[in-house]
């Protein structure tokens, strides 16, 4: 993206505080510096670039960022400099700017200032800043600095920002045409790896190498966060923040100093970015409360909402000056994932907390960071009903920011951003499952509000105006704040699979799952307490059976109860589930004597591909997949197929336990049983989910029993796959 023309904007920023006028008025040197010494230099005051502490417009939750960034460059008018006033005489900071020109990728500045962080010296001239190949081919620079620096930019993948000292490139042309180094610039030469011809001597064009030059300054990154903003276009409320902002950090900018090969000398010219370093620790303490109402989906949202100065860096690379303003950025972001309406007022009152340690260039950054939560947050309210999810993420990012001259030059940042996700879920109906197994869906409700935070390291950076780079770096696992059930809600409460009736002394098994419109995949933890003064407690997933077996000693009716505990993320639930079961005298499974026969049966090979019709009735009530456990019909005939007992005699029976594979639960299908001259039909059954099925009837008196599978899985509809019949007098 071009440069704007700023020279024709008329932008033009002066900052004198307390400069007498006798230093304002000085524009010259006569003695180069030769270094860059690292020094301290006082803080600007926060109205220094007419920046102001404004309140901070957070849309979530307030989290500390720090951030760094980067690029360099200040000239004088000859790009040669003289010591002035050491920094400790009392001289304030000074630093003017005006935008004389502009192009394509590149700006000539007329700069003036004090280089306070290099032991004290003045500089006034003029700086041409260039970014990438394609600025410094466009400058009005000498071909033959253009000439280097272009091959030096062109080899660079992504963003180069330089600055050059104009009067220094007059100095080195003027002396090429004179045919030797004039005063000004042996004043400031330096040794360095001089290119030599053929003949041994030394090149009038060349390049020496670059050097590089590091500065640091500590910042205070307190601040005092207040900010209320009010939100429209699909989400409609207002959030008010009100918290603080405590930590320190250390700035590291490191810049390389470009030297031109004249006449066996090496002459510093210019300056090229390298790095952006940031490193300490910040702890931020917000109180937030956010009143809203969703009527659509809104568009992703993020602001600036304040820049306090930090100060500056002032100091001289060679003859070039390098003026780098810090400041403190305050960002805040909010995005929306919803597929509801409802209106929602919650608090949230965390703290965060840790280190960081980051470098960034213009194109990428690197290093470590480590942040954690602490605090407690209110329980949110509903003010409206809702139905489906709301699921607002927001952030909140205090930076350090490092720009070269102006920001809308370069800048390179990277810092930590913690973020806060909100999940409110809403549900009312009788498509959630029949949770006690009596044949009817309950009409269930919910109404939840979950909290999570997560702590992200991101990376920015930008040249002349163009869209900024953007990194994630590093980021957290997702954690756990708290979750609230906020109207009692039944489809909290979990799904009892399992029979109705069982036998003293006998195993039954019985399946857990959350309901199917249960919005989380976590692992759940629950607790089913058999009546009998014994409970069990397991995990698994969700929205899959988890089974566990047990038995009674006595006859009677008693009441289950499972509980859904918590999950693996840390929500808690403690919503139950009762059923009652009758425990009869134990009496005998007639299927373990009958013989078996199927209308077809799939047998690919042997052993687990052989599904044979007597592992119907083989003793093993298992559900798993696979020959060993269950009979199949064979590939390729057409339903209805079907597997039969035969008892061999009339016998009474009034139950029948049956053991479908587990994910690949038949859907339809009929028991029927033979009366001596024909099949008739005792269950019928459609829409099944289930893979444990207990069906209770009327006894009847008969010699065979046959399963009929009328439809199989939703994964296999073509096959029926059955594991266990059981048949039972009571």
């Amino acid at each position: 993206m071009d440069a704007p023309n700023l020279a024709e904007a008329g932008i033009f920023r002066a900052i004198t505080l307390g400069m007498p006028r006798a230093i304002r008025g000085r524009r010259r040197w006569h003695r180069p510096s030769r270094h860059c010494a690292h020094g301290p230099q006082a803080m600007l005051a926060n109205e220094m670039n007419g920046v102001k502490l404004m309140p901070a417009k957070s849309i979530g939750y307030a989290i500390a960022m720090v951030a760094l960034v980067g690029s360099s460059g200040c000239t004088g008018p000859d790009g040669l400099g003289t010591k002035g006033a050491p920094a400790e005489s009392g001289v304030a900071d000074h630093y003017t700017e005006t935008i004389l020109a502009s192009g394509p990728g590149w700006s000539k500045l007329r700069i003036s200032g004090y280089a306070l962080d290099s032991g004290g010296q003045y500089f006034d001239g003029n700086v041409y800043v260039l970014r990438n190949a394609a600025g410094i081919a466009t400058s009005p620079l000498d071909d033959g600095v253009k000439s280097e620096l272009e091959l030096e930019a062109g080899g660079v993948d992504g963003d180069v920002v330089y600055s050059v000292s104009e009067d220094t490139i007059k100095e080195i042309m003027a002396s090429e045409k004179a045919g030797a180094l004039s005063p000004a610039l042996q004043a400031i030469a330096e040794p360095g790896d001089v290119d030599s011809d053929a003949r041994g001597g030394a090149k009038l064009f060349g390049k020496c190498s670059s050097k590089s030059t590091t500065m640091t300054k500590a910042v205070d990154l307190s601040a005092v966060l207040t900010s209320t903003h009010e939100f429209g276009s699909g989400f409609t409320g207002t959030l008010a923040l009100d918290g603080n902002v405590e930590g320190s950090a250390t700035v590291e900018i490191k810049v390389e100093r470009k030297r031109y090969a004249i006449f066996g000398a090496c002459i510093p010219y210019a300056i090229r970015f390298e790095h952006a370093r940031a490193y300490g620790n910040a702890v931020v303490g917000p109180s937030l409360s956010l009143t809203g109402t969703l009527t659509y989906k809104p568009k992703p949202w993020e602001t600036e909402i304040a820049k306090p100065s930090l100060g500056a860096l002032t100091f001289m690379v060679g003859p070039v000056p390098v003026r780098i303003p810090l400041s403190l950025p305050v960002s805040v972001g909010f995005d929306l994932e919803a597929s509801a309406t409802g209106t929602l007022v919650y608090n949230t009152g965390q703290t965060a907390s840790g280190n960081f340690d980051y470098q960034c260039t213009l194109n990428e950054c690197s290093g470590t960071g480590s942040y954690s939560f602490s605090g407690s947050s209110q329980t949110p309210t509903v003010t409206a009903s809702a139905e489906g999810r709301v699921k607002p993420a927001v952030w909140a990012q205090v930076a350090v920011r490092a720009a070269l001259y102006d920001e809308k030059l370069a800048y390179a940042q990277a810092g930590v951003r913690p973020y806060v996700y909100g999940d409110l879920w809403g549900y009312y109906g009788n498509n959630c499952g029949d949770a006690n197994e009596d044949g009817e869906n309950e009409t269930v409700d919910a109404l939840t509000f979950d909290l999570d935070w997560q702590v992200r390291i991101t990376g920015e950076a930008a040249a002349f105006g163009g869209t900024p780079k953007r990194w994630k770096l590093w980021q957290s696992k997702r954690n756990h704040i708290a979750f609230w059930d906020l109207a009692g809600s039944k489809a909290i409460e979990p799904m009892l699979s399992g029979p109705a009736t069982a036998s003293t002394g006998a195993s039954s098994q019985y399946g857990a799952k959350m309901r199917p419109c249960w919005p989380y995949e976590d692992s759940v933890n629950y607790a089913l307490a058999w009546g009998n003064d014994t409970t069990a407690y397991f995990s698994g997933p969700a929205q899959t059976w988890t089974n566990v077996t047990g038995a009674w000693g006595n006859v009677g009716s008693y009441t289950m109860n499972l509980t859904a505990l918590s999950d693996e993320h840390g929500r808690n639930f403690n919503g139950t589930t009762a059923r009652t079961v009758h425990i009869g005298q134990s009496s005998e499974n007639l299927a373990l004597g009958a013989s078996t026969s199927a209308s077809s049966t799939f047998c690919s090979g042997s052993d687990v591909h052989c599904y044979h019709p007597e592992r119907i009735n083989d003793g093993d009530p298992s559900t798993a997949l696979g020959g060993y456990t269950s009979w199949s019909n064979d590939y390729g005939n057409s339903l209805p197929q079907w597997v039969e007992l035969n008892f061999g005699s009339a016998h009474s029976f009034a139950r029948v336990e049956l053991y479908t594979t587990m994910g690949y639960e038949v859907q339809n299908y009929e028991l029927q049983y033979w009366n001596g001259s024909a099949w008739l039909p005792l269950v019928t059954v459609s829409g099944n989910t289930e893979a444990h099925r207990t069906h209770t009837f009327q006894s009847v008196s008969a010699s065979k029993l046959r399963v009929m599978g009328l439809l199989g899985s939703v994964v296999q509809p073509g096959y029926v796959r059955l594991n266990e019949v059981e048949v039972y007098e009571n």
